[in-house]
């Protein structure tokens, strides 16, 4: 229940609500137990003030007109009424329940020394009762007045009150957590018509999108979000389609080439020259078919996500370029190009050192194989507190500005490089580029025909956090 939306709100729902109930049961009852409380203490206060204005003196004697006192349900004993005035410590006068037992309406702790005080107490009946003394000097004289009243009815009426509200708090909690469920299940009806949308999308329908306007505003977000990942789903999904249809069509040129060899041979017996010249063929096209398969598998491991920051360590960039003008010195050589740099010892970027040089690699052979007779290729490095670009300019036959846009694209290959060289397999910058991404960085591309190329390729020079 806890791992479900609906069962967090439902639970979350009812706290609230139980705590708030039972906040509003709590301040409801101590605010009627002050009222009723407070209604008793002001009539037995106003008592006490009537019989305090009862005492008067005539002719040098206290006297107290007990006529006005005595009547109604103060004549009557254990009444629930009851008073009693003391004066210097005697009874001057009192009702007829604490006459007859001369009962004390002081407690241990109504002992304050305050002009007057009130409290609860025990009546003669056994009641609980309120009191309220009051001491005053009238003529010389020391005075004390109780007024009391039972609040057994009082304290009827509360527990009366207590116990709907015991009754009332289940019921009541019960019949908002049912609202709250249904409000909680009508709230989520939504995300239960979103995900049934989201559910009837497959790879016959990844190009359908939910429409953010039309979800309540909450969810606006999260269609948002999921049509953002459902494009780089879909991206991700046509171009591995492209890869197979291109992977396919190219492996099926070179195979045709070896069949047809190899029935050519077959139709009668050759000579020796013949068969040379064959095996010659079909180990040429083998090989383009080898490096094929190892294109694709780079781009597979690639796609998996084989490269992860995590893994990356500080290469020199110098000792790279070494390495990679050592690999491309014999195509360099047959074409008679110059290959060099000009990169400092202490140049360091955070790298996948394998893979970084397989992308530079497939750059510079490209400056190589796309340039001009005694032509050259040239690397140099500029580094910043944050990276490194490392620029690869050849003095090559250049690419036009329509396949600039494209010459990433996996199995692209532009028209002059596709007639001059047959030999490629339009993978190499496709693999550069993505290996340069998984680091963090980028690549692009200036370049004029007949005049050359420059590809640059910016990495961070510190381990991403």
């Amino acid at each position: 229940m806890f791992n479900s939306i609906k069962g967090q709100l439902f639970v979350g729902l009812s706290t609230i609500v139980s705590a708030v109930m039972l906040a509003i049961g709590v301040f409801f009852y101590y605010e009627i137990d002050y009222i009723l409380f407070a209604s008793v203490d002001r009539m037995l206060h106003s008592k006490v003030q009537i019989i305090k204005g009862l005492i008067h003196e005539e002719h040098g004697y206290i006297e107290l007109e007990l006529a006005e006192i005595v009547a109604g349900d103060y004549d009557i004993p254990r009444s629930g009424h009851y008073y009693k005035v003391l004066m210097d410590g005697k009874v001057l006068a009192a009702s007829a329940s604490l006459v007859e037992q001369d009962y004390a309406l002081d407690t241990d702790n109504s002992s304050s020394g305050s002009n007057e005080i009130i409290y609860t107490s025990i009546g003669p009946a056994g009641e609980t009762i309120r009191v309220v003394r009051n001491r005053f000097v009238y003529m010389g004289r020391d005075f004390t007045v109780y007024a009391a009243e039972s609040i057994t009815e009082t304290l009827g009426v509360l527990h009366n009150f207590k116990k709907i509200l015991i009754f009332a708090f289940p019921l009541g909690v019960f019949v908002l957590c049912g609202v709250s469920l249904l409000i909680v299940h009508l709230s989520l009806r939504t995300v239960r018509v979103l995900s049934s949308k989201i559910e009837a999308i497959t790879e016959k329908t990844i190009d359908q999108r939910i429409a953010p306007d039309v979800q309540v505003y909450e969810l606006r977000s999260l269609a948002r979000s999921f049509n953002v990942a459902l494009g780089r789903i879909q991206r991700a999904f046509e171009a591995e389609k492209r890869l197979i249809c291109n992977a396919s069509h190219e492996m099926k040129t070179p195979i045709s080439v070896i069949r047809s060899h190899c029935d050519v041979l077959l139709q009668k017996d050759r000579t020796l020259g013949e068969y040379k010249e064959a095996l010659e063929s079909i180990r040429h096209v083998s090989t383009g078919m080898m490096n094929l398969v190892g294109n694709l598998l780079s781009l597979a491991r690639l796609d998996s996500g084989a490269l992860e920051p995590g893994s990356f360590n500080p290469v020199h960039i110098r000792r790279c370029l070494d390495e990679i003008i050592q690999l491309v010195q014999p195509l360099a050589l047959k074409r008679n190009v110059t290959v060099q740099h000009s990169c400092e010892d202490k140049v360091v970027v955070y790298c996948d050192r394998d893979r970084l040089i397989e992308a530079l690699l497939n750059i510079v052979e490209n400056a190589v194989k796309y340039n001009k007779a005694d032509g050259s290729v040239l690397i140099t490095t500029h580094e910043t507190a944050v990276n490194v670009a490392i620029t690869i300019t050849d003095t090559g036959i250049g690419i036009p500005e329509a396949d600039q846009k494209r010459i990433f694209e996996r199995f692209y290959r532009g028209e002059a490089a596709a007639r001059e060289f047959d030999d490629g397999t339009g993978l190499g910058l496709s693999i550069a580029e993505t290996i340069i991404k998984a680091h963090g960085g980028t690549i692009c591309v200036e370049s004029r025909i007949d005049v050359g190329s420059s590809f640059t390729v910016v990495l961070p020079a510190r381990e991403r956090l």
